[in-house]
């Protein structure tokens, strides 16, 4: 499961509730969890905009990490034998809310292998896989945030032991002060790329030149375009919310 090692805890994990949070220009502002609807989206809202998340099974945790910002972690729909999570981390500033940070923070596979002859017991976990972030949060003003993430990776398999892995990453991501985001570097693009929508699932080529804000956590990319997080994944950019 997912843990965060957070600083300043004083809201606990709820549904369908208002957050009062510092906005990082100094004011006060409200953020509104909406319950999930029966079209399994969570709806987030603040005084100038709201964003919307689809296919989700149910919200996880929702708290203010400090005063600045808010955590959502949820898990959404990745099949049988799969459980899946990701984690969102909002800010204010002007009114405006923003994706600070949008990752996947959890898949956890696991399924029974009959291919073999074997005991009861190992055919329940003959083949398991875990990727899995544990968030920190550093400093105590804009100035100074970062957000450190270990990372873990592996699997492990019974019958077929041969590729199992175990990978451990450790990094810090940058708060950009004018972008209000968590990130690892940026990097100069200039291809064409897949946009996966949010909403519709639609996909459509699009030319995307520029330097861009990237997490890297391993074989998971994300990278930061016209204000939102997508996954990076090969030629694909993945839309996680849409407005």
């Amino acid at each position: 499961m997912l843990s965060a090692l957070i600083i300043g805890l004083f809201a606990g994990s709820s549904h369908g509730q208002a957050f009062t949070i510092e906005s990082l220009d100094g004011s006060k502002q409200l953020i509104e969890v909406m319950p999930l609807n029966y079209g399994a989206t969570l709806t987030i809202k603040c005084a100038n905009n709201a964003i919307h998340i689809g296919n989700i099974n149910h919200l996880d945790t929702v708290y203010l990490i400090n005063k600045n910002f808010l955590l959502i972690t949820y898990s959404f729909r990745a099949g049988v034998g799969l459980h899946a999570a990701k984690t969102l981390i909002l800010s204010v500033r002007h009114r405006n809310m923003y994706e600070s940070l949008h990752i996947s923070s959890l898949f956890d596979t696991e399924f029974m292998d009959y291919s073999k002859p074997t005991p009861a017991l190992i055919k329940a976990s003959a083949k398991t896989t875990i990727h899995e972030a544990t968030l920190s949060l550093m400093g105590n003003s804009i100035a100074t945030y970062k957000l450190a993430i270990k990372f873990h990776d592996e699997r492990k398999s019974v019958n077929k032991p041969k590729p199992n892995y175990q990978h451990d990453l450790d990094t810090v991501l940058t708060f950009d002060q004018n972008g209000n985001i968590f990130y690892s570097s940026e990097k100069t693009i200039s291809q064409t790329l897949m946009i996966v929508d949010a909403k519709t699932k639609n996909e459509a080529k699009q030319k995307i030149k520029g330097v861009f804000p990237i997490i890297n956590l391993g074989l998971d990319k994300y990278c930061y375009v016209g204000g939102e997080w997508y996954e990076w994944n090969s030629k694909y950019l993945i839309q996680q919310s849409y407005k």
